[in-house]
């Protein structure tokens, strides 16, 4: 059988990427070159595949007398090239849930071509399921979605794209006091020089990990493309979006990125003498604000619980002026305001009031997120649950996180170190 030869050679391509995957280590030749055979072999099949199906198709319109028909699946011999720009960004389907209840006919046997219309389409995914590459634009979709939070960082963080598993970057910011190895001179223009070193460039290697959602849904939802395709194209990014902001702020660096909450990066803020517990002192904000980088207080913004808010609108300097004022439309609007100069945001990141982490200065410019191209990915279950008649959807991404600085930096004149993240500590 032709369907059978073809799922044996993707599940020989996908062995082989499941083997590096696993190695944590590139295609060596002989994998890659294996691989381009199979993609080959793969359209060949399909070609052979396609053919066989229009014949049917012509047969069965002829027995029938009533012109041609298609079978269970009419866009079976949908061309591979789309001439339509935003149908060809999707894949050749025409919304998401016609992509979706596609994934789902193929756990039964029946493959439509636009999901297999090049051998990249297909992956791997954890537990040797077999699944569907997302089409770019439902890809993009979900990178929007990603960055819709109000909380959310994972749009103003130093971010990048990459092909890699793995990518190296600068780990240490130095700053112009510290000079690297860099040595300036005063000169008249007849001296002559010795060049210095310059070692001012701490190359770290970052790890990219998995973060997938896997959900159930029920055989009803699958019979309704239009509902199917609204949920998990909401739902599943809104998981993830939340998931992704926590890891930059608190994630341990265990099969996920290095939260700035966790790093060595972070300032923590002693509390004043006698304060009394989960309170606010004008004193916290201010030891909090000097700690901020120089460079940084233009970027940066406070993040806070919003059970500090009454405590923020109370709070004074010596001479009795506010240190939050609400924006210029004054309470008309969500009153985030600013906090001695700098937007305040309140959101569910924030940890409990009173605890560390309530309040928080960051500057996310410190913070580098690097995420893999093409890495959002759609995967289906063709055997859990399946004896319930339910099925499961995977969606599956992979990125890294960790802060640019490894330790909070010397200040050229003074005794007080600074940083792009500062906290402050537990009022008990």
């Amino acid at each position: 059988m032709l369907k059978a030869k073809l799922k044996q050679k993707l599940a020989r391509a996908k062995q082989i990427r499941t083997d590096a995957e696993a190695a944590s280590r590139e295609l060596t030749e002989a994998e890659a070159t294996e691989l381009t055979n199979l993609a080959n072999d793969c359209k060949t099949i399909k070609a052979q595949i396609d053919q066989q199906d229009e014949f049917e198709a012509l047969e069965a319109s002829i027995n029938a007398g009533t012109g041609r028909r298609t079978g269970h699946n009419p866009v079976a011999s949908l061309s591979a090239t789309v001439k339509d720009p935003e149908l060809e960004a999707m894949g050749g389907f025409q919304d998401e849930g016609e992509f979706f209840s596609a994934v789902y006919r193929a756990s039964t046997g029946t493959i439509d071509q636009r999901l297999t219309a090049t051998a990249t389409n297909v992956v791997g995914a954890d537990g040797g399921d077999e699944g569907f590459s997302l089409p770019p634009a439902m890809r993009n979709q979900i990178f929007t979605l990603l960055d819709e939070d109000h909380g959310d960082l994972v749009s103003q963080v130093a971010g990048e794209t990459t092909s890699a598993r793995s990518v190296s970057y600068l780990k240490d910011v130095t700053t112009p006091w510290q000079a690297a190895g860099i040595q300036t001179h005063w000169d008249q223009g007849s001296e002559t020089f010795s060049p210095t070193k310059f070692n001012g460039l701490t190359a770290g290697e970052l790890s990219l990990t998995g973060l997938s959602v896997f959900v159930t849904v029920e055989e009803d939802l699958l019979d309704d493309a239009p509902r199917l395709g609204q949920r998990l194209m909401k739902m599943a990014p809104m998981a993830m979006r939340w998931a992704i902001n926590e890891a930059i702020r608190y994630g341990d660096g265990v099969g996920k990125p290095k939260g700035y909450m966790k790093s060595n990066a972070l300032i923590t803020v002693a509390k004043e003498s006698g304060q009394a517990a989960k309170s606010l002192a004008s004193e916290n904000i201010v030891n909090m604000y000097i700690r901020m980088l120089p460079s940084s207080i233009n970027r940066a913004h406070w993040e806070c619980n919003s059970e500090l808010l009454p405590q923020l609108m109370k709070l004074k300097d010596d001479d009795g002026n506010l240190l939050w004022t609400p924006l210029n439309s004054g309470y008309k609007e969500t009153p985030n305001g600013l906090l001695l100069g700098r937007p305040v945001k309140f959101n569910e990141h924030p940890e409990a009031a009173g605890t560390v982490g309530d309040i928080q200065f960051i500057d996310p410019k410190g913070y580098y997120l690097p995420r893999r191209t093409g890495a959002a990915k759609y995967a289906e279950s063709i055997h859990l649950y399946f004896d319930q008649g339910l099925k499961c959807f995977r969606w599956r991404l992979r990125l890294g996180g960790t802060t640019f600085l490894t330790a909070p930096v010397t200040p050229a004149k003074g005794s007080l170190t600074k940083s792009h993240f500062v906290t402050l500590a537990t009022r008990a």
